[in-house]
């Protein structure tokens, strides 16, 4: 950074350089360039002092010589004035590009506090370098002092390494999970592994489709240039993403449904060649989330066997009523001896999510036709507008509607009824 960063803009809260003046002075033609840059609110730099009052910022701007070398200290956070002095011959920046070196003193209960332990495997700083920023596009040199142990993350290593090393990569983020990950299903995640790539070729993700949707399955996570801001359902892995906010606590993936939609279309088929149609009915959840094009995955099933959509489509062709259930029914079937389900009950995951991310945002990201649309019931109803030749709405009508989810018998056990949810169509 030249001083004049320094003074007009490191200090002044709010205020940012990005597609300022002096940036156009001093790198006249960036912005033409369309380079990417974190920074938008001026705001950022003054996080650091949550974390220690002692902070030392050694910085030489790329055109300048190395004498010209600066240092900024804060000996007491924001209650003092910062000292800017020339650096000293040891302390001057010898690269070549120049450059900036950030360097605090965190004090015993701030330190851990960051570096926790697991309930099974301890944290160390690399750990918590790496589940903070796991994407960036420079080298990390992780050296923590307290355990003796160097690290080095080389710059967009979750590009560049193999597919192996890639989910040991990811997987050190979740620790506990990664204690009890299978060698199976560690085998389906290196087979599963692609890479997501916009319409110009470039890498926007990289990862595998889940089973399951829950935060324990090891979430997939948004990155915005390099750091980890939110996480997906049904998605392992990295996944490129824009701020929607100065809070930097919402942020959406930067593929559109179209990109999204043809990574997905070739993870499903994957996971159609290698995983149980337990998980492939619950990962059919996601088809519409995904924007996945297929119609040869099993999405539904009855007491005998599992459809896709072409086979319940050609099934229902010759039905005039039919009842859909959640799934979760068949998952308890083992507590029943004698389980006997009626012939014209279906079941699917009825209560999916609607949309690929965690909590709050998610409901702020999608409104209530898409809620509809992104869900398996919506498939249903798909599948019935083609065989019954009824407009796809008045069957919407039908799944909309209270009354149309009611408490019905549809099962028996030992002469006993079992009664659950579901949703009557009826052709006439």
């Amino acid at each position: 950074m030249s001083l004049n960063v320094i003074k007009d803009y490191l200090f002044d809260f709010g205020k940012s350089y990005w597609n300022s003046d002096l940036m156009q002075e001093e790198f006249p033609g960036l912005i033409s360039k369309n380079v990417l840059h974190t920074g938008k609110y001026g705001i950022g730099f003054f996080s650091i002092f949550m974390l220690s009052d002692n902070i030392k910022i050694t910085t030489r701007k790329c055109t300048d010589a190395l004498e010209d070398t600066h240092v900024l200290d804060f000996n007491n956070g924001l209650n003092n004035r910062p000292i800017i002095r020339a650096a000293s011959r040891e302390e001057c920046l010898t690269l070549i590009d120049g450059g900036t070196i950030v360097e605090l003193l965190l004090e015993p209960q701030i330190y851990k506090q960051l570096i926790k332990e697991s309930r099974e495997l301890p944290l160390s700083l690399h750990d918590l370098i790496v589940s903070a920023a796991p994407a960036l596009d420079i080298t990390i040199s992780a050296k923590d002092y307290i355990n003796s142990v160097d690290r080095i993350i080389p710059l967009d290593y979750w590009k560049t390494c193999d597919d192996e090393e890639f989910i040991t990569y990811y997987m050190s983020l979740y620790q506990e999970e990664f204690v009890h990950f299978t060698e199976k299903y560690r085998g389906h995640a290196i087979n599963a592994v692609r890479f997501m790539y916009d319409d110009n070729g470039e890498i926007i993700g990289r990862g595998w489709l889940t089973a399951s949707a829950y935060m324990s399955s090891t979430p997939g996570l948004v990155l915005c240039n390099g750091l980890s801001e939110s996480k997906l359902r049904h998605m392992s892995g990295f996944f490129l993403g824009k701020n929607l906010n100065a809070a930097r606590d919402s942020c959406v993936l930067v593929a559109t449904d179209e990109q999204l939609g043809r990574w997905s279309t070739e993870q499903f088929k994957i996971a159609n060649q290698s995983l149980s149609k337990d998980k492939l009915l619950t990962m059919s959840g996601c088809i519409k989330i995904q924007n996945a094009k297929l119609r040869d995955f099993p999405f539904i099933c009855c007491k005998e066997r599992s459809y896709t959509i072409d086979e319940f489509v050609d099934l229902t062709k010759g039905l005039n009523q039919l009842r859909i259930s959640d799934n979760f029914f068949l998952r308890r079937a083992t507590d029943f001896d004698s389980l006997i389900i009626e012939d014209d009950i279906f079941f699917i995951d009825i209560h999916s999510y609607a949309s690929l991310y965690f909590g709050s945002r998610a409901s702020a990201l999608i409104d209530i036709e898409d809620r509809y649309n992104n869900q398996p019931l919506s498939m249903v109803t798909d599948c019935l507008s083609e065989a019954w030749g009824i407009e796809r709405e008045k069957l919407k009508d039908v799944a909309n509607a209270k009354e149309s989810y009611v408490k019905q018998t549809i099962a028996h056990n030992n002469g006993i009824k079992l009664d659950e949810y579901c949703y009557l169509f009826s052709r006439f």
